[in-house]
């Protein structure tokens, strides 16, 4: 009887299925964010130990080869995150021939090959026991005169391991694997760049306690040393704002997630596909890769490209000055502070001789009713017809806010941001 935790992802049909992790009670294991399927072939858990964050998936890939395919490039929906990602299973597929022996090495077993080697790629993941094992079999699956090793460990390329090893089991036609690893400290990751989500717009609960809120940070504006102050104080006061309601929106739909899974043989098939819809969105969003044909749905795809981008824009070494190469996360911080307070500062550096000489090589002047139309303050009616021609979705500046949230409620921000402006 295991003593520890243990996590399910039960099969709901008469089909093999099924898969669960186990957590030892050597370690003090801190878990969250849950992800099953509906049919217990995959489940995957977010968990801390000794001060490191990974992802721990498990999963059983159908026999069939089309519906192992399918399930493989679905895997993405299950496994996505930021952090490292060790997974394991049943996976019914080889990658080589040293894989298989007898019929079990038929050109049936390969498939599903071509999307293993797009998910570990996508994850910087290897294989275990081809690291330690590069040429011996090291099969798994035993039955009339045909085996195989279709039982797999892939880990991250920043763990190290220890040691693998097969560990027979005398009453099952599969045999256990055994991984002992070290899990290397990884240099902790902030939030990154954050912008408005674009529903809250349509999102009457945000929208009335923004207009509620914005009426009393108007009335703060006599207490800063400057009206730019108070804008930025207030773009701050709002990103606050939205992030507290698209927290409250991520826990709703978790919930009503938990609540399909664990009832999933009594809801309709359009609940199912609607939220499933809802993840690939998110997805492609955060991919930044536009669809090719208007309704294209390649889940893996835009999950792949996702993980990708966010690879890209982790910074794991720098050149220090002296051009030694440092990977220490606060070192390269500190580097990058140095850098940028030094790129800021004030140096008096104007040549004044050159600068007179490129003024006095200006032959084209702007004419003086241009110029008087230049020098006009900016009114109402040419921001709003600024808004109106810039692409939707995208950000003005570091504090995140697309056009999108500005002509939203250019009803409400209008005069002040008549005034910012001017």
């Amino acid at each position: 009887m295991w003593s520890g935790r243990v996590v399910f992802s039960p099969a709901l049909s008469n089909r093999s299925g099924g898969v669960s992790i186990a957590f030892n009670t050597k370690y003090y294991w801190q878990l969250s964010e849950v992800r099953r399927d509906s049919i217990g072939r995959c489940i995957s858990i977010f968990c801390s130990v000794q001060g490191v964050s990974f992802r721990l998936c498990n999963v059983h890939a159908p026999n069939y080869p089309s519906d192992r395919k399918a399930f493989l490039n679905d895997c993405y929906m299950y496994t996505h995150g930021r952090n490292p990602l060790i997974l394991g299973g049943d996976f019914n597929c080889v990658m080589s021939n040293l894989d298989g022996e007898g019929s079990s090495a038929n050109q049936g077993c390969f498939s599903g090959k071509k999307e293993i080697i797009e998910l570990i790629s996508a994850y910087n993941l290897f294989d275990c026991y081809r690291k330690v094992y590069p040429s011996l079999p090291g099969h798994t699956w035993y039955r009339a005169g045909k085996s195989s090793r279709l039982d797999r460990i892939y880990l991250h390329k920043d763990f190290h391991v220890s040691s693998v090893g097969i560990i027979p089991c005398p009453f099952s036609d599969y045999n256990a694997v055994n991984v002992r690893f070290k899990i290397s400290s990884q240099p902790p990751k902030g939030r990154g760049y954050w912008k408005y989500n674009v529903s809250l717009n349509k999102n009457e609960l945000f929208r009335n306690e923004l207009r509620y809120y914005y009426g009393l940070w108007v009335s703060l504006k006599p207490g800063f040393n400057s009206l730019l102050d108070w804008w930025d104080d207030t773009k701050h006061r709002v990103k606050g704002l939205a992030i507290k309601h698209c927290v409250r929106l991520a826990r709703e739909k978790r919930k009503q997630q938990v609540s399909l899974l664990n009832n999933f043989v009594h809801c309709s098939q359009e609940v199912a596909v609607r939220i499933v819809e809802e993840e690939l969105r998110g997805a492609q969003i955060r991919s930044r890769v536009k669809l090719l044909e208007e309704g294209e749905k390649s889940a893996a795809f835009f999950f792949r490209e996702e993980k990708r981008r966010s690879d890209k824009r982790t910074i794991k070494c720098i050149r220090n000055r002296d051009g030694s190469i440092t990977s220490d996360h606060v070192e390269i911080m500190g580097r990058f502070h140095e850098f940028y307070s030094d790129l800021f500062s004030s140096h008096e550096c104007v040549d004044e001789g050159m600068q007179n000489l490129f003024v006095q090589s200006l032959h084209s002047r702007v004419r003086e009713n241009d110029k008087v139309m230049l020098d006009q303050s900016i009114n109402l009616q040419e921001i709003k017809k600024a808004l109106s021609l810039v692409a939707k979705n995208k950000s003005p500046g570091l504090d995140g806010l697309p056009y999108d949230f500005y002509g939203e409620f250019i009803d409400m921000l209008g005069n002040d941001l008549v005034e910012v402006f001017n």
